[in-house]
């Protein structure tokens, strides 16, 4: 719904295809599946963002379905991102104060924070859970 609401020319489950290939993609789902099949909707030249910590092992036997001409050839790029640095921060500030972008927080008491983690687990998440302590 996030993405959706942002504006993202295509949001979708693993099994769902873009109308068509995307320039940019961004992976957030921390299995390697996810990342063949983002590599598969790029077009030439495209642009795989990683924005994970840590990938997940239960499937890594997804990368022996690679293949070099459909997943990665045309000058497609892949970038990891862990971390922000200050000039990127100020960079997406920028944007986002152009694009008019509002952050999504919902903000919980203390005592209330099994509440937050059933939201999260069961996917109830709109942009940011915060527990406020005091």
């Amino acid at each position: 719904d996030l993405a959706r609401r942002l504006k993202a020319d295509f949001v979708g489950s693993l099994d769902d295809k873009p109308r068509e290939r995307q320039d940019i993609a961004i992976c957030t789902i921390p299995i390697w599946s996810a990342l063949v099949k983002a590599l598969e909707n790029l077009d030439k030249g495209g642009k795989l963002i990683i924005n994970l910590i840590r990938m997940q092992n239960i499937d890594k036997d997804a990368l022996l379905n690679l293949e070099y001409s459909q997943h990665l050839w045309m000058e497609k790029k892949i970038q990891t991102v862990a971390n922000v640095t200050k000039k990127d921060a100020e960079e997406f500030l920028i944007i986002a104060s152009k694009m008019k972008l509002k952050p999504e927080i919902e903000f919980y008491p203390l005592k209330k924070a099994n509440e937050a983690l059933t939201d999260l687990k069961e996917g109830r998440i709109k942009g940011s859970k915060v527990l406020i302590v005091g």
